[in-house]
């Protein structure tokens, strides 16, 4: 059989010219596509590995923040917190100049505490820590701030830190085809009380023990003078980051701000730890003096920051685990200058031109050798002596947090005369409070208390026969008392709201009443005292606070003729506390 013709055609293979052309073509289109294969790879292999450097980072930065910022060294002597791990002192890795303390990881070091776990192969983790206070700028910036000298984490007493934030910068850093790469991560980290963060809290406070308020003019200045005798504050909180602050300021005299800067008496103010109790401040008497000639000053405070003899605590901080204390107490020691060596704190406001002529206050001092007038003066009393003194605490068990404050004064003369006799002092004076102790104490899982106590002496005049025959009235006043009783309101009632008469002057028209009503002349416009304490209970929340906003105020008339504002108020005694249990 024969094949047809051509058939042997369709066996013939390409020949070896027509081979080599295809793979001439082949070849040219394949080396045209590498570069764009392997730039690819390369792009693929710088994205994974920002990808893994930006997951670095923001894992480091997120288990940092869920740290907390700071626990005492006293109540946890091991590296748990921000602090601890990140800026555990002045040596290794700080640096004086930045006031930046850098730790780097790498992934032999991944083991360490604040590194990483499992850091890959070729990353270093740099943690740059920095305490820093924000500005007022806007937008808001920070500065940096340096720790105090002996600063370190493992020592209850220099381990606090210098703020309350710290700026942190986490820098990832690898190589990738012979190039170090880098991506960082920046955030502002604090102290947060949120939630059962914060399991109790504490607060305990004296607002004063005694504040005068008045008003006067030199030339044509009209100036505000503010004296306040004692003020403390405790507060304490304890949770996962348990803390302590304590402020005392024995004294103070200020005025409006065309005079010069407040005066002050001891100031202290403390934060847990360090875990005892700090040194006081103490400074001495001081006088507030303006431009004018007379009177030679306006106000007068004596100070101390020791601790009175009896319940007074010493002045501290601490925390111990959870359990955190503060507590802070003032008091007056007697004065050597000026005026009066018993005098502890005096306010006056007289200036060149006299008084109200019909209130009979003298022009110039009747109790010490300058021309000042004491409207109102505090003096120490009794044996051992009751000077000015207070104190506030708040303390935290594993059980309970209790609070308390307390203040006690030991005479409070206001508004001399030159027509008294001179039963309490030499200065002749209208009112006498002796013996003034007010306290209030606050536990969480209690009732609150409050209680105060005085007596008042005021001059009185019984008979209104043209003649002047008065003696002093001594009342008691104070909580608890009887219901619905207000003996301060029961005096004013008398003689129509007038109160009291006074000065019994040849006439009608010259008669002075205790309050001043109508065209009847007087020496008050009002006075009050609290008749009971201000407390809350809230069992269920556990949540219990009693407060005594001042206890007793007085208001005065206008003492100077020629400056309406020159009225006295004065409060006395102050204070308040809390107590809650979040748990």
């Amino acid at each position: 059989m024969t094949r047809p013709p051509g058939a042997l055609g369709s066996d013939a293979g390409f020949s070896l010219v027509e081979t080599m052309w295809a793979l001439l073509v082949f070849s040219i289109i394949t080396l045209g596509t590498v570069p764009l294969l392997l730039g690819s790879l390369r792009g693929a292999t710088l994205s994974r590995s920002y990808t893994v450097g930006k997951s670095v980072a923001q894992e480091a930065i997120e288990r940092l923040r869920d740290l907390p910022y700071y626990i005492s060294y006293s109540s946890q002597d091991s590296k748990v917190d921000v602090l601890d791990l990140y800026f555990p002192g002045l040596t290794g890795g700080y640096d004086a100049a930045t006031k930046t303390f850098t730790t780097t990881c790498t992934p032999a070091t991944s083991a360490s505490a604040p590194c990483p776990k499992a850091l890959a192969a070729g990353y270093t983790v740099a943690f740059e820590a920095q305490f820093v206070n924000p500005t007022t700028a806007t937008p808001e910036t920070y500065n940096a701030v340096a720790p105090a000298a002996g600063y370190v984490w493992s020592s209850a007493v220099t381990d606090a830190p210098p703020s309350q934030l710290l700026k942190v910068s986490v820098l990832v850093q690898w190589t990738q085809s012979g190039t170090t790469k880098s991506y960082r991560v920046d955030g502002i980290v604090g102290d947060r009380a949120f939630g059962l963060r914060t399991k109790l809290r504490g607060t305990a406070e004296v607002g004063y023990g005694i504040q005068a308020l008045t008003s006067y003019v030199v030339g044509s200045a009209q100036k505000d003078l503010t004296v306040i005798g004692g003020a403390s504050r405790s507060e304490t909180q304890a949770g996962l980051s348990s803390s302590a602050d304590q402020s005392v300021e024995a004294g103070s005299i200020s005025v409006n701000a065309t005079t010069p800067a407040a005066l002050l008496g001891a100031v202290s103010e403390h934060h847990a730890p360090p875990d005892a109790a700090p040194a006081g401040v103490t400074k001495a008497a001081q006088t507030f003096v303006d431009t004018a000639a007379t009177p030679t000053g306006r106000g007068f405070i004596n100070t101390t920051t020791t601790v009175a003899a009896g319940s007074q605590p010493p002045l501290g901080v601490a925390v111990a685990g959870e359990q955190p204390l503060a507590q802070g107490p003032f008091s007056y020691s007697t004065a050597v200058a000026p005026g009066n060596p018993e005098e502890l704190l005096w306010v006056s406001n007289t200036v060149t031109s006299p008084p109200n002529s019909l209130l009979r206050l003298p022009t110039t001092a009747v109790n010490a050798p300058t021309t000042s007038v004491r409207l109102m003066s505090v003096l120490p009393l009794g044996t051992p002596a009751t000077t000015l003194s207070g104190s506030s605490t708040t303390s935290t068990t594993a059980a309970d947090v209790v609070s308390s404050a307390r203040t006690d004064i030991g005479r409070i003369l206001v508004l001399p005369t030159t027509f008294i006799a001179t039963t309490y002092h030499a200065s002749r004076p209208l009112l006498v409070l002796d013996n003034f102790t007010a306290d209030v104490s606050c536990n969480a899982r209690g009732v609150p208390s409050g209680a105060w106590s005085a007596t008042l002496s005021y001059w009185r005049d019984a008979t209104q026969d043209n003649a002047r025959n008065g003696a002093y009235v001594t009342v008691s006043l104070g909580v608890p008392q009887p219901a619905g009783q207000d003996t301060l309101a029961a005096i004013k009632a008398q003689n129509g709201g007038k109160g009291p008469l006074i000065y019994d002057g040849n006439n009608a028209a010259a008669d002075v009443f205790l309050f001043e009503v109508g065209t009847s002349n007087g020496y008050l416009t009002d006075w009050s005292s609290l008749s009971a304490v201000a407390v809350r209970d809230t069992a269920n929340n556990r949540e219990t606070s009693a407060l005594i906003d001042g206890a007793i105020r007085m208001t005065t008339i206008p003492l100077d003729n020629t400056v309406g504002d020159s009225t006295l108020g004065i409060s006395i005694g102050n204070v308040g506390c809390g107590a809650v249990d979040y748990r």
